[in-house]
């Protein structure tokens, strides 16, 4: 760690870090698409998966972000990845984050059937979703929103995590789309 923190970080303006499957995917594109705000893509796990690749490598993410964009990033990995928050905090300690949230019933089962489409697990549905056998799995484990949203509000202001349901997106897509511009200062251009 000590190696990347000589780097200088980008500055980032806000993070989509979760949850998966919860139409995090569909938030990033209808930002991605407005005028002023930069997203790279594909999502970059930084803070959980590719930590070792280092700041500089994160930064060259956002070599075409143009000056004065409102610079974001969607990894949903980072709500459930124990030592992101943390990492998090120690780059970027006044970022915005946006939590998508669905029902956990519903979010398990699309998780499971993206997996299954993968070729990643096996028909034997039981075994992935049975709370006595799998609750320490992805399918269970990532759905336990309060838990993984702990460790983020030891470390951030209230202020600063956006929260919401996929329920509302579903509903009121534009109204959902307002409550995030407004969450990272995004007034239109």
């Amino acid at each position: 760690v000590e190696q990347m923190t000589s780097s200088t970080p980008r500055p980032i303006d806000f993070l989509i870090i979760g949850a998966a499957k919860c139409a995090t995917t569909w938030e990033q594109r209808s930002l991605s698409a407005l005028p002023g705000i930069f997203m790279p893509e594909p999502e970059l796990h930084f803070f959980s998966r590719e930590f070792d690749r280092g700041i500089c490598w994160y930064n060259s993410q956002f070599g075409s972000a143009k000056p004065g964009d409102i610079v974001g990033e969607k990894s949903n990995s980072y709500l459930t990845q124990p030592e992101a928050a943390e990492r998090i905090r120690a780059f970027y300690p006044d970022v915005k984050m946006i939590v998508q949230m669905r029902d956990p019933v519903h979010r398990a089962y699309s998780d499971y059937c993206m997996l299954l489409r993968r070729g990643e697990v096996d028909e034997d549905i039981r075994s992935h979703l049975d709370p006595q056998k799998a609750i320490s799995e992805r399918f269970l484990n990532d759905g336990l929103y309060g838990h993984h949203l702990a460790r983020f509000f030891a470390l951030f202001s209230k202020d600063q995590i956006l929260l919401l349901s996929s329920d509302d997106l579903a509903s009121h897509p534009k109204r959902q789309m307002q409550w995030v511009a407004d969450h990272i200062g995004y007034s239109g251009q």
